[in-house]
């Protein structure tokens, strides 16, 4: 029993900082999408959304394929 009590403390020692950064990367970017919205819209002259989805998603070896056609 003290062994479960100890692995379930650790693991919301891990876990709350873990889901608190990754909420906190994706207001993040939700916040600078909306920020940036305006100026991609002026600048290329088309409303584009969810370029910061994009962006993260640059490096990733499956992005050149997103969106699916």
């Amino acid at each position: 029993m003290q062994w479960i009590r100890r692995s379930f403390i650790a693991g919301c020692f891990v876990m709350v900082p873990l889901i608190i950064s990754v909420a906190a990367l994706v207001w993040a970017f939700r916040l600078i999408d909306g920020v940036m919205a305006p100026l991609y819209t002026q600048l290329l002259g088309a409303r584009c959304l969810d370029w910061g989805w994009r962006l993260r998603c640059s490096s990733c070896s499956w992005s050149a394929h997103w969106p699916p056609t």
